[in-house]
């Protein structure tokens, strides 16, 4: 069956005299060239941010020149990696060990691109632990993340994978 007919809509009149109305100024924005502006300095908190809220992610040295920012950031990733590579090595004592797994590192990509707050997110064993802060200490200055065309510190964490082939 057809759905019920809408009810009747109701429409009350109010008169005038019963409603109290206030008028609001507003002023324009408009502008002309003898305007004054005072430039306010953005006050730096020293707050660190993380990749899903800065505009531009940090450049690599060498990845500059890619115009597209997913690339660019995946040669960042694919850069760190092979100095991590390069860099890192295996402890004896953990080599004879066989000791291995995956050592997470955090740190921060200050505004000026240097890296700070190297740290051991989670780790694997206390030389293996050490020879990646060593490693990650090593890392070489960056171009910072930036919001809004301004350099920001940002957090950051690596995953090394450590094992025995």
């Amino acid at each position: 069956p057809p759905p019920p007919p809408a009810p009747p809509e109701v429409i009350t009149i109010v008169e005038d005299d019963k409603v109290d109305i206030k008028e609001i100024n507003i002023e324009t924005t408009e502008i002309d060239n003898e305007d004054e502006f005072e430039l306010i300095e953005i006050q730096d908190d020293g707050q660190v941010y993380t990749f899903d809220v800065v505009t531009n992610k940090p450049i690599w040295p060498g990845c500059e020149g890619i115009a597209d920012d997913s690339t660019r950031f995946y040669c960042f990733n694919l850069e760190i990696r092979k100095f991590v590579v390069k860099e890192f090595e295996y402890p004896e004592l953990s080599k004879q060990m066989n000791i291995g797994g995956k050592v997470y590192v955090s740190f921060v990509i200050e505004k000026d691109g240097k890296i700070s707050n190297v740290e051991i997110a989670r780790g694997v064993e206390k030389l293996i632990d050490a020879e990646a802060i060593r490693v990650v200490k090593k890392l070489p200055k960056v171009t910072p993340a930036k919001i809004s065309g301004r350099p920001v510190r940002l957090s950051y964490v690596l995953p090394i994978s450590v094992s025995l082939q």
